[in-house]
């Protein structure tokens, strides 16, 4: 179960963890505390908040450049918590995109046979057809319901969000986007 931890808490243990980790030591200015404080409000789970501090850190540490402040950490935060909401793994297709259309090519030229049912919504999707991909993640989805090891993934994902944001609808966009890897279908 995941600990339910305090503002207070949680902005001591970003402080402490850029101190032990990386040597970082500055004052804490207001909007360094907002910046903190949004953190803890959104539920930022620590692996991915750590993960960005990890990657700003090292490169401005490759640039000659301090830490001095958390508004450093902004952007990269920012834009890995968004991508963790929406579980994006692809890239949004662009009309006329030869290695999208060849991607959508190869899969199904060599179509999983577990998948050959969704054939047809797989090719309305290839051409992207309005709402073939909201029906292709319900129906894969429904398909792969009784996968016991993406459930277990499922599960311990929607354990490390904080509890306002365990949804039904982030857990079935996390199966999705699983299966999506899994058999590497090039959706959008």
């Amino acid at each position: 179960m995941t600990e339910i931890i305090g503002d207070r808490d949680y902005l001591i243990r970003v402080i402490q963890y850029l101190d032990f980790r990386h040597q970082a030591r500055f004052f804490i200015t207001p909007r360094d505390f907002d910046i903190l404080y949004r953190w803890w409000e959104k539920g930022i789970p620590f692996p991915l908040l750590f993960r960005c501090l990890d990657e700003v850190v090292e490169r401005r540490r490759k640039r000659g450049k301090p830490v001095d402040r958390f508004s450093v950490f902004a952007n990269e935060v920012r834009k890995a918590y968004q991508s963790f909401l929406t579980m994006t793994s692809h890239e949004k297709r662009r009309g006329g995109d030869t290695d999208t259309d060849d991607a959508w090519k190869s899969f199904m030229d060599n179509l999983p046979e577990v998948l050959e049912s969704l054939r047809e919504l797989l090719l309305r999707c290839s051409r992207g057809e309005p709402d073939a991909g909201n029906e292709l993640e319900s129906r894969l989805t429904e398909m792969f319901a009784g996968d016991e090891g993406m459930q277990a993934r499922a599960d311990q994902f929607l354990e490390n969000l904080a509890l306002p944001l365990r949804k039904i609808e982030l857990r079935n966009r996390y199966c999705f986007n699983y299966l999506v890897r899994r058999y590497r279908i090039p959706i959008e």
